[in-house]
């Protein structure tokens, strides 16, 4: 009898999996032929990283080739009219910001627009990838700005000596182990490392500007890589208008002629677990996100 009852219990939840199954790639599954237009939102949520996105491990970055992924796809599905960016993020790799911002750039050749919504951070490289829009909202709280760049290094060869520990270098290469944590660093080293980090800088600035030209005095002010409140930015013209998602969205619904709750369009396919559950994995915390609150443009900086 025990085993009856168990049988039953398994063959009614084999048949319950079997209709969420169906109803998940079936019933919820667009209809073929289907084109209503309407607009796509892309999230920037977390550290901009080059590492491609790896279901939960990935929660807490933005990963740069995901997101260039779902922008191209934006720029070439004709039921995508315009690009919301929600960008909450306190920056993260030079070059990865860089791609994004590329790929932002090739979107805007189609001529559909792209409007920036900040969340409660968008600095430096999350200043970096709003830059391209074509109209920018934050809140007056939103901490921006931080147009800057930063390598940190570290030099543990005194703890080294105190604990014994005696690290021999072979290189070939004057500069192959520039910065290296076993040793001080040589003023020539310096120097080089330096001149890296202001390239990047010049970069960083140069992209800004081409993006969004800036009045001359605000260049100056802002080239520090200080850090403004979004009321600030919206006095120096960094960004267009104070408000929040729901006022960036409504705004491109009417810039494009679209109900006020625009239709949504969908660029990214969910795994069929995440259809079976109707669980999003990404969504999950990720412990990368808990241990490094903090990053800037450039070099990951810790506090």
């Amino acid at each position: 009898m025990g085993k009856k009852v168990l049988y039953v219990i398994i063959g009614f939840i084999l048949l319950v999996l079997v209709i969420m199954t169906a109803y998940s790639l079936f019933v919820s599954a667009p209809v073929p032929g289907q084109r209503r237009q309407g607009i796509a939102i892309i999230r920037v949520d977390g550290v901009i990283t080059a590492t491609p996105a790896a279901g939960i491990l990935s929660q807490g970055m933005a990963s740069a080739p995901r997101i260039t992924s779902l922008i191209d796809r934006a720029a070439r599905d004709d039921r995508v009219r315009g690009l919301l960016l929600v960008v909450n993020s306190p920056g993260g790799g030079a070059a990865a910001s860089q791609e994004i911002y590329r790929e932002l750039e090739r979107f805007k050749e189609t001529g559909k627009p792209i409007v920036v919504s900040m969340g409660e951070t968008a600095a430096s490289g999350g200043y970096y990838v709003s830059a391209p829009a074509d109209y920018i909202f934050a809140n007056p709280a939103t901490v921006t700005g931080s147009i800057g760049a930063i390598m940190e290094l570290f030099d543990t060869s005194e703890l080294m000596d105190m604990l014994g520990i005696d690290i021999k270098t072979l290189k070939a290469g004057e500069l192959k182990d520039a910065g290296s944590i076993s040793r001080p660093m040589t003023e020539s080293e310096e120097e080089y490392l330096q001149a890296m980090v202001d390239a990047i800088h010049e970069q960083f600035l140069e992209d800004v500007l081409k993006a969004r030209p800036l009045e001359e005095e605000v260049v100056e002010k802002i080239s520090d890589a200080r850090i403004v409140l979004g009321i600030e930015a919206l006095e120096l013209g960094m960004v267009d208008k104070l408000g929040n998602s729901n006022d960036a969205r409504r705004y491109l619904a009417e810039k494009l002629g679209l109900p006020v709750a625009p239709p949504v369009i969908t660029l990214e396919e969910k795994t069929f677990f995440e259809r079976l559950i109707g669980l999003n994995l990404n969504r999950l915390p990720q412990i990368e996100e808990l241990l490094f609150p903090l990053y800037n443009y450039g070099v990951r900086l810790l506090y």
